[in-house]
């Protein structure tokens, strides 16, 4: 098979949905793989992709003699999901070099068949593709980056070791300090930890909310008995102390979902399930800057921008 198509810088347009994948789900994959996104066919457009050969942005595509993906050969252009996402990630978080500061991008060994095999023993199910694709390239991934409020001023060389999770997550401690003094107000910050920290934890109280017996946490158009949402929850991006990442394994249709808690764990009722890829491919476009992805899924959410 041949290798997947490059998107970087590339302007590409979608049509139509591909199954499985909302609109939004493939605009944030074709970002995070460096495309610039339109709505319509010109002469400038490098890639189209549609769900349908036949539709008028098709036909128009192939008189421009633009290549056309469609379902048939989608996985062949993309690769497998979250294909080299460490290059596209090195890539992404140092392409505003000038104006941009990257503290932190370290990258975990890849991940043990043992810790793999744990995994999934905890969950009760194999792991996903894009799951097992990103540990398998990485066991862990820390990126810190922030505009420099003086620069002028000497900066520091870029630490290549994980950031701790409780480092990370204390929004009074030093990590979040040296960015308040050093940044101009805006900045970049993810830790998705090793599989052995997010499945051999005890999070009950220490990020997690302890559940109600009675209570429902409505997951999408489900509702979820709380001790069967918190037995199966994880903190997995510890990016803030006030809003908690999670992965929550729903056994029922054996799938790895990111649903984004606030209020230093103690609320998960507004959140919404968001597909790991496209958790993932956000953090890559938006160099992890922010987690306008979960604007989508819910309504009367705002863009969570971080900031110091």
């Amino acid at each position: 098979m041949s290798e997947p198509i490059d998107l970087w810088d590339k302007t590409v347009c979608v049509s139509g949905r591909f199954e499985g994948r909302t609109k939004h789900d493939m605009e944030l994959l074709l970002r995070g793989r460096g495309g610039t996104v339109f709505s319509s066919v010109g002469k400038n457009t490098q890639v189209l992709f549609s769900s349908d050969p036949n539709t008028s942005k098709a036909q128009k595509a192939q008189k421009l003699g633009i290549p056309v993906v469609t379902p048939q050969n989608l996985d062949a252009t993309l690769g497998p999901p979250l294909w080299n996402y460490k290059m596209r990630m090195e890539r992404s978080a140092t392409r505003f070099s000038g104006s941009e500061f990257l503290a932190t991008l370290a990258w975990g060994a890849p991940a043990s068949e043992a810790a793999l095999k744990m995994a999934e023993e905890t969950i009760g199910f194999p792991l996903p593709a894009a799951f097992r694709s990103f540990y398998e390239q990485a066991n862990g991934m820390s990126a810190n980056l922030y505009v420099p409020k003086n620069r002028s001023k000497k900066l520091p060389e870029r630490k290549t070791e994980l950031i701790p999770w409780d480092v990370s997550a204390d929004t009074d401690g030093p990590l979040w300090k040296d960015m308040a003094k050093n940044s101009s107000g805006t900045v970049g910050l993810a830790n998705l930890l090793p599989l052995e920290t997010i499945f051999s934890s005890d999070w009950s109280g220490m990020c997690m909310d302890v559940s109600d017996p009675k209570g429902t946490i409505k997951v999408g158009k489900r509702k979820v008995k709380e001790p069967e949402f918190f037995d199966n929850l994880y903190l997995f991006d510890a990016f803030h102390g006030y809003y908690q990442a999670g992965i929550w394994a729903d056994r029922k249709n054996k799938a790895l979902w990111v649903m984004i808690g606030e209020d230093y764990g103690a609320t998960w009722h507004d959140s919404f399930p968001i597909p790991f890829e496209t958790y993932m491919e956000e953090l890559v476009f938006g160099r992890c800057l922010d987690r306008s992805v979960q604007n989508i899924y819910t309504k009367g959410w705002g863009r969570m921008r971080l900031s110091v």
